[in-house]
Formats: structure tokens, sequence, C-alpha cells
């Protein structure tokens, strides 16, 4: 049954990092994190813009300025032992990455949707602990965005302030899987 478990997430891990960006945005992918928390019975909690403005996310906000769809810090918690010690799972969830202004050809554009593979494979993992209800304390963390151009767009030498107070030069605006990660 475990084993079960397990495979069914990776299949379902597998096809979510697969569905192209015009069926999966930011908003949609929120809603089916927020869907499989509650179908678990999982406490969630999903930080929008204004949140992460007071928390001064700026590598969030900074890999985000370029998009018409805000981002979201999704948390899922499951603990299936209690006292145990707490264990992060953070999986990078960029819906697309264009590499903003630090643009990428046209060959390495295809199959940018799989940016939030990580995000798909955290969702899968939170699922399968629950599914086999192992003794383990695990938060799922994901934060969500685009990584487009507009003129509101980070650019190279950009300087960032992240949540725990430093500040990050951009050296490359494809880089913003590390600046999500480090603010999740």
């Amino acid at each position: 049954e475990k084993a079960m478990a397990y495979g069914q997430c990776i299949n379902h891990a597998r096809v979510v990092g697969d569905i192209p960006n015009n069926y999966l945005h930011v908003k949609q992918f929120t809603e089916y994190a927020i869907d499989l928390a509650e179908h678990y019975n999982l406490p969630y909690e999903v930080l929008g813009k204004s949140e992460l403005e007071e928390f001064n996310s700026g590598g969030i906000l900074g890999v985000n300025a370029g998009c018409e769809e805000e981002p979201n810090l999704i948390s899922i918690y499951y603990e299936g032992c209690k006292g145990a010690p707490v264990t992060a799972l953070i999986g990078k969830g960029v819906m697309f990455d264009t590499g903003g202004y630090s643009l990428k050809t046209g060959g390495y554009m295809s199959g940018m949707k799989a940016d939030m593979a990580g995000a798909s494979t955290v969702l899968g993992a939170i699922i399968a602990l629950t599914k086999a209800e192992l003794p383990y304390h695990v938060i799922g963390i994901v934060p969500a965005t685009d990584n487009k151009i507009s003129s509101d767009a980070i650019v190279v030498d950009d300087v960032l302030t992240m949540h725990n107070g430093k500040t990050v030069e951009v050296g490359n605006t494809d880089a913003e899987g590390r600046l999500i990660l480090a603010d999740a």
C-alpha cells in the first residue's frame, strides 16, 4: 500500500509538472495546492503579495516584478508525529521562466513550464507522507511566481533586499530560482 501511495504521488508530481503555462498559472497552482491540503485535512497558509511585502521578501517580489499575476508563498503542514523534528521541503514554483531580461534563447525557452517541477514534487511528497501516515513533521513550502519581462521587471545590477535583511545584487535575471528559494 505504501509503494502504491508513493508511485501515485510520483506520477502526480510528474503530471502537474507537465501542465503548460496557459493551463496552470500561479492562481490555479495555488488553488490546486489548497484543494489538496483541504482534501487531506492538512493545515496550510498562503501569503500573497501584500504579506510578502510586509516580510520584505525581495527575492520573490523581485522575480515577480515583471509579471501581471501576483506571487504566492504556499506552506502546507504535515505532522505525522507530534514532537518530531521539523523538516522543510522547499520547491521552486516558477510557473514559466523566460529568463527575465537575461532572456533565454528559443531552444532554451522550450520546456520552461517544468521550472515548477520542484513545487509539484513538494506537493507529491506531502501527499505521500499523508497517505503512508509516516511519523514525520514536514512543512512543504512553495514560492510560486513567473519570471517574465515588463517595464517593471528586475534587470541585471538591481539590488534586492531579501527576507533575512541581506541584499543581493542581481547578476543574471535567469537566476530566479535562487532568489525565490532564499526567501522561502
